[in-house]
């Protein structure tokens, strides 16, 4: 057997220093792919997690979704009906009468305007109803005047015209 060249001491020093260096990289590396691989497993269990929070989130959406068409396809039954509604609101089908044939919003329009018109009535009426309170006042004020001059002028008068007086 032929004899391996023995390299001397600082040869074998460089070459197990080399070795070692690249041995300590593999292992560092091997330690890095092992907590990388851990977080990938831990990313991969919380998006699957997170996608059925999700999915049962966007079923509740769509379950609600289709109970608000449900309660509009109700509603849009009832506004087809809303002269019988507005008929019932308003006491009699007479009333209600002017609302046949228009659309629901266009009855809604026509009632907040008689609402606007009822409420300047109202303003109106209180307007002139303070006006005649205060004439009043004031016809009551000269009422009172004149009663106390009269009675002056009966308590200054001739005796003979307590007749008057009486009256008064």
């Amino acid at each position: 057997m032929p004899k391996k060249p023995r390299s001397n001491s600082l040869e074998n020093i460089y070459v197990s220093e080399a070795h070692r260096a690249i041995y300590s990289e593999i292992s560092y590396l091997k330690r890095r792919i092992h907590l990388v691989e851990g977080e990938r497993k831990a990313n991969y269990e919380s998006n699957e997690e997170e996608l059925k929070r999700n999915e049962t989130i966007l079923q509740e959406v769509r379950d609600k979704n289709n109970r608000l068409k449900k309660e509009h396809k109700e509603m849009l039954k009832v506004s087809g009906n809303y002269f019988q509604v507005v008929s019932k609101c308003l006491g009699n089908e007479k009333g209600a009468y002017a609302f046949r044939g228009k659309t629901f919003e266009q009855t809604v329009d026509i009632l907040e305007c008689k609402i606007g018109d009822t409420k300047n009535k109202l303003n109106l009426l209180q307007f002139k109803r303070k006006e005649v309170k205060e004439k009043l006042d004031s016809i009551l004020k000269e009422e009172r005047k004149l009663k106390a001059t009269i009675r002056s002028r009966n308590r200054n008068m001739n005796p003979r015209y307590s007749l008057i007086k009486a009256l008064v």
